[in-house]
């Protein structure tokens, strides 16, 4: 079974995402855009949670940006659709309907 590449979890009306891929210092990959995306939906319609804080595992970087690995075998078309979710999910944290705090851990 595959790691989870985000860990969610909700304390006292603070939610907490932890972007959890150490070994690559928390790139950003498919897995975490769609599992991100997941949680970020079940965040916005949780009328407990009043607060998402965002952080990154470990404790070199926050998150290195995209994983360049993963990209170097994606098509121009994974790409293009890569580029588009990582630009939705984000634009999403930016628009959220709560408060969002980037707790950055390391390089970011």
């Amino acid at each position: 079974m595959q790691e989870k590449a985000i860990l969610c979890e909700t304390v006292e009306g603070i939610a907490t995402i932890t972007l959890n891929r150490p070994e690559v210092m928390n790139s950003v990959n498919f897995q975490l855009l769609r599992e991100l995306d997941e949680c970020l939906n079940r965040l916005r319609f949780d009328p407990a949670v009043r607060v998402v804080i965002i952080s990154g595992a470990g404790n070199k970087a926050f998150c290195a940006g995209a994983d360049l690995k993963e990209r170097a075998g994606l098509s121009p078309e994974q790409v293009k659709a890569f580029i588009f979710t990582i630009r939705r999910v984000f634009d999403d944290i930016e628009h959220f309907t709560k408060p969002v705090i980037a707790a950055v851990n390391g390089v970011a």
